[in-house]
Order: C-alpha cells, then structure tokens, then sequence
C-alpha cells in the first residue's frame, strides 16, 4: 500500500497595515478601538451570514455576501480575504460548481485565520 499524503488546510491572513494605521492617526485610541472592534464583529457576522447562504445556495445572496464581506475585509486591510472573496463572485459568473465550492470553503478557511491574525496582531481588549 503507498503512502496516504494529507493536505494541509491553512491559510494566511494577508493583513495589510496602512488602514489601520490611518484609523489611528485620525481618531484617539478609544475611538480607533470602537471603530475596529464594531468592523470586527461586523466581519465575524457576514462570514457566518455568508455561509449560511453558501449552504442554501442562493446565488444572488452569495454575491451580495461575498460583497458585503469583501468591503468590510477592505476596511480592516485583509487583502487576501478581499481577493478570494472577488473569486467567490467570479465562480458565480463562471457557473462552476466545482471551483464555487473549493472557493467557499478556502474563503470560511480564510476569514477565520483573518479574524484570529487580526485579534493576534492587535492589543485592543474588544
């Protein structure tokens, strides 16, 4: 029998800092933590909003998800999150299944590593 090889599943943020720096130069440090405390559960929900209608299958609802995921990522400087999310709507477009359902699975991989890099990296106490 050969040898069975297992393929990791991870997945790195990608956390970009000038949106973030920016936050803070402008607002005091209470406001910075509210404003990203507010984005981060904002995200947390429409990851879990957006794979409920992953499950559903409900096309339209996944582009506005993907959408509303992807401007929120945006927001807190999680490029690869933004990036996967936009090949989340291309699938669509393309009608392929296949590469929609790779695609789901690599962006709810993802938003949680981002969340968890984003908790890591920063020292705000949300």
């Amino acid at each position: 029998m050969g040898k069975v090889s297992e393929l990791r599943r991870t997945e790195c943020a990608g956390l970009e800092a000038a949106p973030l720096e920016i936050l803070t130069r402008v607002l005091d440090p209470y406001q910075a933590e509210e404003v990203l405390c507010n984005a981060l559960e904002e995200l947390a929900v429409r990851l879990g909003h957006l794979e409920r209608i992953c499950a559903a299958r409900d096309e339209a609802g996944i582009r506005m998800a993907a959408s509303g995921v992807s401007k929120v990522a945006g927001r807190l400087g999680m490029i690869r999150l933004v990036q996967v999310a936009g090949d989340l709507q291309q699938s669509l477009s393309n009608d392929d299944q296949v590469a929609r359902a790779a695609i789901e699975a690599r962006l709810m991989r993802l938003g949680e590593a981002s969340l968890m890099a984003f908790w890591e990296r920063q020292e705000y106490g949300c």
